[in-house]
């Protein structure tokens, strides 16, 4: 940060007295801010069940809750004029906890109030666009990202410019891939792929503990009238449709930073198209090129990308369907999984200056509906693997492993989730609340029953514990 700010000061060709002791306070300030920030994000929680049409409020009354300190207002209509947002327009608030607390914070920041929040703002327009910059800025960034990630070689110039296209222009690259490595032939295996899956899912519905029979059925009547998306959209094969959805947006082949400010442009556009005339559900929430499956719970969409055959977004959304008796189920189980993780730490951690090992505890209360999630996933997927070998000849086991085909299942699951990283940035995950993988991967499997009796787990063992909470 303080390097930035130096460069900041030298390129504004502006001559500003104290400028050392102005750098230090710029620091600082934008340092002490993304502190409060992170301590509130450490002791806040989501909303409960945030789409809830009593929990939606207007921008208006939002911003008079919270004393006028943030006016919410004008930010947003600001933002989202060409789709008519107004002050009356109601809002969905994801994490109102932090929002509340956070607004909080800055009223009470004090006589510096202004100038800590300008060199905060300044501060993080920088950190945005730093990598954007001449060498300068960039070597600083890629300082910082040595210390933080541990990793000291550059990942190369074609995996940047691959992530900022995957984050921008996600479609343009799927039709790519598609182009590129998909044939018609193999919509067939997705078809496969998808109806496995499919009755596997009506097969758990049947069999969940916590849904009562009106709601089971009617989560089997979405499943059967989902819109299937195999392989990928038709509109990824024709070059005119595809041209017309990036037709607002400006390229230049010779200033890269203005093609930085006009994707901007191009998104915030789009976010006001969606609002106005709704979501074009022809596009695709993955990309072609993705390599995992999805339920996609908003739009009852299965989608299975034409990645997935080369080779969760766990929202609790219940819209009204479930019936009260499900709810209180479910929240039982939730609890199960919070008491769960509750009980589990990460690490721990050798960090420099620190004496002793740091272990991390998991927030129960944060992870549970996504280690649910990730539970159930595994469980859905194997229960599919069960029908195709089923309906197929059994697949030869693999050689030099010593491993049944069952156990191969959920190995080759855990082998999808490995990672490499030093303590330090593991430690800084961790404390962020992201729990590491192999707390995720060995919890998910000793809830599901079928990986231990495949493993012949011990009751009471780590993978085995006598109490399994229920899943989907």
């Amino acid at each position: 940060m303080r390097t930035v700010g130096t460069l900041l000061v030298r390129d504004s060709n502006m001559t500003i007295e104290n400028s050392t002791q102005k750098i230090e306070t710029f620091v600082n300030d934008a340092y002490g801010m993304e502190l409060k920030l992170a301590n509130l994000t450490a002791y806040t929680y989501p909303t409960y069940d945030p789409h809830a049409d009593e929990k939606r409020i207007s921008l208006r009354d939002f911003t008079a809750q919270t004393g006028n300190v943030i006016d919410f207002t004008s930010l947003l209509t600001n933002m989202f004029r060409e789709a008519g947002v107004n002050a009356n327009t109601k809002v969905i608030i994801m994490e109102d906890d932090w929002l509340r607390q956070m607004v909080d914070m800055v009223k009470n920041l004090g006589p510096d109030k202004n100038r800590m929040l300008n060199n905060y703002f300044t501060w993080r327009m920088a950190q945005r666009y730093v990598q954007q910059l001449s060498w300068e800025y960039v070597h600083a960034n890629r300082e910082f990202y040595v210390d933080r990630y541990g990793i000291p070689q550059f990942l190369g110039t074609w995996y940047y410019c691959f992530y900022n296209m995957d984050m921008n222009m996600g479609d343009a690259l799927s039709s790519l891939y598609v182009k590129d490595h998909f044939a018609d032939r193999n919509k067939q295996k997705v078809h496969e792929i998808l109806d496995y899956v499919k009755k596997a899912l009506s097969d758990g519905i049947v069999q969940n503990v916590f849904m009562d029979r009106a709601t089971k059925d009617l989560a089997k009547e979405k499943i059967m009238k989902s819109l299937d998306k195999m392989g990928y959209p038709d509109f990824m094969m024709n070059d005119d449709q595809l041209a017309s959805i990036y037709q607002s947006l400006k390229i230049s082949r010779t200033d890269y930073f203005e093609n930085e400010l006009n994707l901007n442009k191009f998104k915030l556009k789009d976010w006001n198209n969606r609002l106005r005339v709704g979501e074009d559900r022809s596009r695709w929430v993955l990309h072609t090129y993705d390599t995992y499956m999805e339920y996609y719970g908003p739009w009852h969409e299965l989608i299975v990308p034409a990645g997935s055959v080369y080779d969760s977004k766990g929202n609790y959304n219940v819209q009204g369907w479930w019936s009260n008796k499900t709810k209180l189920s479910y929240n039982t189980t939730t609890n199960c999984f919070i008491d769960y993780f509750n009980n589990k730490t990460m690490g721990p951690f050798a960090i420099a200056g620190q004496f002793s090992l740091q272990p991390v505890p998991v927030n129960g209360r944060r992870y549970a509906r996504e280690g649910m999630a990730i539970a159930s996933g595994v469980k859905l997927a194997f229960k599919a693997y069960q029908k195709w070998t089923a309906a197929n000849t059994i697949e030869k086991l693999s050689p030099g492993t010593g491993l049944s085909n069952e156990q191969m299942f959920f190995v080759s699951y855990a082998q999808s989730e490995c990672f490499n990283r030093n303590d330090r940035y593991a430690y800084s995950r961790a404390i962020r609340g992201s729990v590491s993988e192999d707390i995720a991967t060995n919890s998910a499997m000793s809830h599901v029953r079928e990986f231990s009796q495949a493993f012949r787990c011990p009751v009471n063992s780590p993978m085995n514990p006598a109490k399994k909470c229920n899943l989907y």
